[in-house]
């Protein structure tokens, strides 16, 4: 009788061991693969050591779940679980056919009783430029359930966040969203990640929630640093984030609080600090300008260009200075001495020695003030109206693309994406473009050149143009085009 006991149980036992691991394996083939969503804009997000606000899940070569009559209008798409039924829903991104700032929001879900997808909920984003915005998913309010986020930047550059939470839909069964955040201002917004308990890590109870942070221009003064600071909290009895607290924050405090985290940093803040160009507040003809990339300062004034490349670069007992050794780019014998002190968060003092203990006034010291985005030391010329490169919109290249819009691009390839601000330029006869790239912080860090050739192809249905880039360093008499192929953008 045991022997039949045990012929009656082994199939079975073969029967659940296989299944379990069929199950497992499909439970790991399913699972959504978790990255990091990008940061755009002055939207932001604070404290990101736990994995909170960074729920946004990307599979790759996703297609539509529903019939869309004009698939080209597509601009994102996503599966993902927002419900945490057996079904993964989809959010889409569609942009309008006729107006060019406004996108259409799409959540669709699995209808089971007539067994296919359907659109379940809608939203429109008006005034709102297409190519800055950024979807993520987070639990913002601690009740278990993903919230779609929406972040971006207005027509206006104004920054623009929307969170939708999900909620009883008129239709009794189906997904449905409602907006708990709505704003658009001119300033900065952040979403402050809290620590939350293992209680709620476990599912036994609900988390704090995430509070909202506004800075703003401070309209009633007269200093442009001062800032109204605004926290919205999640408040249950109106189902939505309300102001809590306003408070003025003095331009002096931010100043301080700025440059104490960069004295904090070590010397190569220092160096992400004076990255760039600065303009002698007295003379405005000299400008002096520092590239970290390179080890590189240019000291420029009327038709004078002297390129030195430092050898040392160290803090100095003084607060808040440095004290640089470099040595001339063409002339290796003549060397300089550059003491800089910050002064401010856009002035700088500068003190240049030939020698270490000469007593003559170089021409260089002063005050010196970051110069503005639209400057460039290195224009010649003006480009006249016939010459001129107007950039705008989608170039296309074979593994990277770049959008310009204004005075701002965007470039994508491989490696993620990058912002910051470009200007076009003649060169000693060199159409030049130059890309400053920004930090999170909005300073700008790297900088690249390249030679420019632009063209255009008008064709009888459509206008192509084309953009061929060369990369090279500006030397003091002409600009040394590098041995790197020709990139081309269409």
């Amino acid at each position: 009788m045991k022997n039949i006991n045990h012929r009656i149980i082994l199939p079975f036992l073969i029967i659940i061991i296989f299944s379990g691991c069929k199950n497992k394996i499909s439970q790991e083939e399913s699972t959504p693969r978790k990255v990091i969503p990008e940061n755009g804009g002055s939207v932001s997000t604070e404290n990101t050591d736990t994995n909170e606000l960074r729920q946004h899940y990307i599979e790759e070569k996703a297609s539509p779940k529903i019939k869309i009559d004009n698939p080209g209008l597509i601009i994102y798409i996503q599966n993902i679980n927002l419900d945490f039924d057996i079904e993964e829903e989809q959010v889409i991104v569609l942009k309008d056919e006729e107006k060019k700032n406004k996108l259409d929001l799409v959540v669709v879900d699995f209808d089971s009783v007539r067994n296919k997808y359907i659109t379940t909920w809608q939203t429109v984003q008006e005034e709102i430029n297409p190519r800055t915005f950024i979807i993520s998913y987070a639990d913002t309010v601690g009740d278990h359930n993903l919230e779609i986020i929406f972040k971006g930047t207005g027509t206006n550059n104004e920054q623009i966040l929307d969170i939708y939470r999900k909620t009883h839909s008129p239709a009794g069964i189906r997904l449905y969203y409602e907006n708990i955040a709505k704003m658009k201002i001119e300033g900065e917004i952040k979403i402050i990640e809290k620590e939350r308990s293992s209680a709620y890590l476990l599912g036994q109870k609900n988390g704090v929630s995430f509070p909202i942070i506004t800075y703003e221009s401070d309209n009633e003064s007269g200093n442009l640093l001062d800032m109204v600071k605004k926290t919205f909290v999640w408040n249950y009895q109106s189902s939505r984030f309300i102001k809590a607290t306003e408070e003025k924050i003095p331009g002096e405090k931010i100043e301080e609080e700025r440059l104490k985290k960069l004295f904090n940093e070590g010397i190569d803040a220092y160096k992400d600090f004076l990255q760039g160009q600065w303009v002698n507040i007295e003379s405005k003809d000299s400008i002096i300008s520092f590239d970290r990339n390179n080890n590189e300062i240019s000291l420029y004034s009327n038709d004078i260009l002297e390129i030195y490349k430092w050898t040392d670069f160290n803090r100095s007992k003084i607060p808040n200075s440095v004290y640089i050794s470099a040595r001339n780019d063409l002339i290796h014998f003549i060397r300089t001495n550059i003491f800089v002190r910050i002064e401010k968060l856009n002035k700088i003092r500068i003190v240049v020695n030939d020698r270490e203990f000469s007593n003559n006034i170089s021409s260089w010291n002063g005050y010196y003030e970051k110069v503005e985005n639209d400057m460039n030391i290195y224009r010649d010329k003006e480009i006249s109206d016939e010459e001129s490169i107007v950039l705008d919109g989608l170039y296309t290249g074979l593994n990277e693309s770049i959008v310009f819009s204004g005075k701002n691009f965007t470039q994508k390839d491989i490696n993620g994406t990058k912002n910051g601000i470009f200007s076009i330029f003649h060169y000693n006869g060199t159409k030049i473009l130059e890309l400053r790239y920004l930090d999170n912080n909005r300073l700008v860090g790297e900088r690249k050149e390249y030679r420019i050739e632009y063209n255009v192809q008008e064709l009888e249905e459509s206008i192509i143009r084309e953009i061929s880039l060369q990369r090279g360093e500006i030397k003091s008499l002409f600009f040394d085009v590098s041995g790197e192929d020709e990139i081309l953008y269409k």
